[in-house]
């Protein structure tokens, strides 16, 4: 886990790898068969996506298979849940789960727009906040 904060002199990619390489130390430095990142507004905020490729790519995992998941605040759950189907499976042996967000660099506007995405545009939901 990186420390919570402004950050400003970090990007979502750097506080990612940040965490990752802690973690993959931690776990005593494992081969990792696959890659799972939860992430919500790498896209609409960062215009960063394929983030589990680039961690893969950045920590030199090789061509294993990534992937980045996306269901808003569930993001990194959903990250972990299909690692532990991958591994139940039996398709894979170790695997490298992140969740990665940073809101912090841009208006209280802004990141109400890019959370507002997570809702319904055909309901009363977005209006009733």
């Amino acid at each position: 886990m990186t420390p919570f904060g402004k950050l400003e002199d970090k990007s979502l990619k750097s506080l990612l790898l940040e965490a990752c390489e802690a973690a993959i130390e931690d776990a005593g430095s494992p081969k990792i068969y696959a890659v799972f990142i939860g992430n919500y507004m790498g896209g609409s905020v960062y215009h960063q996506e394929i983030l589990g490729a680039i961690v893969a790519n950045d920590l030199g995992l090789g061509t294993v298979p990534t992937a980045k998941v996306e269901g808003a605040c569930a993001s990194g759950g959903i990250a972990l849940r299909q690692a532990y189907v991958g591994i139940l499976s039996g398709e894979y042996e170790t695997v490298l789960v992140a969740g990665a967000e940073k809101m912090k660099h841009i208006s209280t506007a802004e990141i109400t727009a890019a959370i507002n995405t997570a809702m319904d545009n055909e309901s009363n939901e977005k209006h009733a906040g």
